[in-house]
C-alpha cells in the first residue's frame, strides 16, 4: 500500500499535467482563430475607395 502522502503526490502531478494540456489545447485554438482572422481581409468596393481618398484630399 502507498502512504497517503505518496496518493496526494501522485494525484497533485496528475491534476497539474491536465492543467498543462488543457491550457496547450485553449492556446492552440486561440492561435488558430488569430491566424485565420489575421488571414482574413475583407473587399473594399472600388467606389468607397475612391470616396475615401476623394474626401481625404
Amino acid at each position: 500500500m502507498r502512504s497517503m502522502k505518496e496518493q496526494l503526490s501522485s494525484m497533485g502531478e496528475k491534476l497539474i499535467a491536465n492543467i498543462g494540456e488543457t491550457s496547450i489545447k485553449i492556446t492552440e485554438q486561440a492561435l488558430g482563430k488569430c491566424i485565420i482572422l489575421g488571414l482574413y481581409e475583407p473587399k473594399i468596393p472600388m467606389e468607397v475607395l475612391k470616396e475615401t481618398m476623394n474626401t481625404k484630399e
